[in-house]
């Protein structure tokens, strides 16, 4: 009941219900509902692709692994999400003093963030669970008894993968604390970590794909078994769904509850010890004096926006994770047989470089356009927005030191992706300035476009930084039709690179592109 009470009130002091209910500012009013309109369209845009994947599925008699995916799908998805907001709600948040000076043991508050985090999670996971379930109910017609396991599996499938998670989160919190820049070295733990996720879901695709096999249905087949057999919760999700096995049932409940009471048993130890050192600051003990350098205005925001980000976990994960994959990618990309890479991506459809040399800018973008740091860094300011108010600065040049920093921020690494990608596909001189100049311009719409989206929508009071980088309603309305846009251009300009060869294409695309950035950069003017 303590830790009830507890999660009843983290849920109610950031929900939107409280708004919605007693705020009288109708302008915040707006702001929750089109935050909720946002992310509602998310859900049904990625349940309606869900449904179409099981439509495919049932298309090449695959019906019977549905389940597996819904395991597979809910697991990764939950980890990622999870691994890089943990250290935001678990470690170093703003209101740890008031919390730890509630009558609440460690382990009762340190299990009702993990609660809160599962909770939030909850929208996703049964977003991708109704809907798959929904096209295996078409396809296969189970019984009654399917659809109640299906539901009430899902619900505990996050728990593990969330476990792992903060297991992952308190490690690199308690290593990184040892160090006088704590937060940077989290960062860069928690990036290893993602990125070695990333590529042993590569490696394990690559395994599968290189066995001797002619069907896709065998292929598809084949490249879900290994994770059944490393990840056993997937299989006693599929076994219980589909034979409504007992054992599986009862392990997957089992495991579940176990692992979440042995973890918070074993982190509300040292809870307190790693908080205390994330929370200090250390100093250089020796100081010199050197010329005092000056800066632009813009530039001095730039730059400050810069110390930031690499002073939160939670800010540099998100925002900069695009950013170092991209880099990682490009740099790989260099060192591989891209034709092999090819073929593992699309298995049996013949695409050259050649023909996907058109739509590496996009390519590039989707990593490095995802997410603007314009969406956050307004609302970032948060309680402390009045000193940046009460300087001599007009607001047009604080965004525009903001629209700096991401420029700063993104443009090199989309570069640098075009730059190593072009050569490796082939492109020539012309058509590698083409596809750079065409970065830079989509660079440009992905800042402006942020700040637009950061500035109309900017939340100043907020007690965790997640609330703003993850859940604010700037990212949900600039996320959707960036990404939906952006899969669609991809498509469209690498068939209209076959027309008119991938210089003028691109050339078509970066002329949009800054078109688009021009009219948002004017628009952040005027705001």
């Amino acid at each position: 009941m303590r830790i009830k009470l507890l999660l009843k009130t983290l849920l109610t002091s950031t929900s939107s219900r409280n708004i919605l209910k007693y705020e009288t500012d109708s302008k915040k009013r707006k702001n929750v509902i089109n935050e909720l309109a946002g992310k509602g369209i998310l859900y049904f845009f990625l349940m309606g692709y869900l449904i179409l994947t099981a439509y495919g599925y049932g298309y090449m008699s695959l019906t019977e692994q549905l389940p597996l995916l819904n395991a597979i799908v809910i697991s990764v998805m939950v980890f990622i999400f999870a691994l890089m907001k943990v250290n935001g709600y678990l470690f170093a948040f703003k209101d740890y003093d008031m919390l730890m000076s509630l009558p609440f043991s460690v382990r009762e508050i340190v299990s009702s963030k993990f609660l809160y985090m599962y909770v939030k999670d909850l929208p996703w996971v049964m977003s991708v669970s109704v809907a798959l379930e929904i096209g295996y109910g078409i396809l296969e017609k189970p019984f009654f008894t399917t659809y109640i396991l299906w539901t009430l599996l899902s619900l505990l499938l996050p728990i593990i993968p969330l476990i792992a998670a903060t297991i992952l989160g308190t490690l690199a919190a308690a290593i990184g604390s040892r160090f006088r820049f704590k937060k940077a070295f989290q960062s860069i733990l928690i990036f290893a970590f993602l990125i070695l996720c990333v590529g042993a879901g590569f490696f394990s695709d690559r395994i599968a794909q290189t066995a001797e096999m002619n069907e896709i249905i065998t292929d598809a087949t084949a490249a879900l078994r290994p994770i059944a057999t490393y990840y056993p919760p997937t299989a006693w999700f599929r076994d219980g769904v589909l034979h409504g096995d007992i054992p599986s049932i009862l392990l997957l409940i089992g495991v579940s509850f176990v692992t979440f009471e042995i973890t918070f048993l074993i982190v509300s130890r040292f809870y307190r010890q790693v908080n205390s050192r994330l929370m200090t600051s250390a100093t250089a003990k020796k100081y010199t004096m050197s010329h005092l350098k000056t800066k632009s205005a813009e530039r001095s925001i730039a730059a400050n926006e810069f110390r930031r980000l690499i002073h939160s976990t939670v800010y540099l994960t998100n925002i900069g994770f695009g950013v170092v994959l991209v880099v990682v990618l490009s740099v790989a990309a260099l060192f591989v047989n891209i034709d092999q890479v090819i073929q593992s991506m699309f298995p049996g459809v013949p695409f050259t470089k050649e023909f996907l040399l058109p739509g590496i800018p996009l390519f590039v973008y989707f990593f490095v356009g995802m997410v603007s740091s314009g969406c956050c860094t307004p609302s970032l300011e948060g309680k402390s927005n009045w000193i940046l108010q009460s300087l001599p600065l007009e607001n047009r040049t604080i965004y525009r030191g903001k629209m700096l920093f991401n420029m700063l921020l993104f443009a090199p690494a989309g570069i640098l992706g075009c730059l190593c990608l072009g050569i490796k596909f082939g492109g020539n001189f012309l058509c590698i300035l083409a596809l750079v100049l065409c970065e830079i311009a989509l660079c440009a719409f992905s800042t402006t476009w942020g700040m637009v989206c950061g500035i109309k929508f900017r939340k100043l009071e907020w007690t965790n930084e997640i609330e703003v980088v993850k859940q604010g309603s700037a990212i949900a309305i600039y996320l959707f039709p960036n990404m939906l846009v952006t899969m669609l251009l991809l498509a469209l300009f690498i068939g209209l690179g076959q027309l008119t060869g991938p210089i003028l294409s691109n050339l078509v695309l970066a002329l949009f592109a800054s078109v688009l950035a021009f009219l948002c950069y004017h628009k952040v003017i005027r705001m």
